[in-house]
């Protein structure tokens, strides 16, 4: 058997689809022996270029371990199904098991903006609300950001 990495965009009208494409790939996976080591679903991101005059779309990472006649059938299954947009299937040299950079700058990110604890989209207006002010947090420059210093004024010559 051998280590593959699959990578699948599906539509993103199809969201709740996911779950029936994946049950459906790791069975095929089961059926032929083999074992899903990985599975991560990003979520909806934004595309790099429209498909399907699409922009965004929804994505999974999958990592298997499965002979190449499962990975055909797999292939095939998704070959007349609307709800995949694309996909792309790598053999791996071994199976990966930890965590993708892509799902690690995500908790990173909800952790840095404070969603981890029940914030959201909406929490900076929340927080605002709870504090009983209107003004929005000052933003913080980043360190590559222009600054307009003061400009001193010109005193008059003596």
């Amino acid at each position: 058997m051998h280590h593959y990495e699959i990578v699948l965009m599906v539509h993103p009208d199809q969201e709740g689809r996911i779950t029936e494409i994946v049950g459906r790939c790791k069975q095929i996976v089961a059926d032929a022996g083999g074992q899903v080591h990985r599975l991560e679903e990003w979520g909806r991101r934004t595309l790099a270029y429209p498909v399907r005059k699409l922009h965004k779309a929804c994505y999974v990472l999958m990592n298997i371990e499965a002979p190449a006649e499962a990975v055909t059938e797999i292939k095939g299954s998704w070959r007349y199904d609307d709800a995949v947009l694309r996909n792309l299937i790598t053999r791996q040299t071994e199976a990966v098991t930890e965590e993708s950079w892509v799902m690690v700058r995500q908790r990173e990110q909800r952790q840095q903006d404070g969603r981890a604890d029940g914030g959201g989209r909406n929490a900076a207006r929340r927080n605002r609300a709870d504090s009983g002010t209107d003004e929005p947090a000052a933003k913080e420059s980043s360190p590559g950001a222009r600054t307009q210093e003061p400009v001193a004024e010109e005193q008059p010559a003596e």
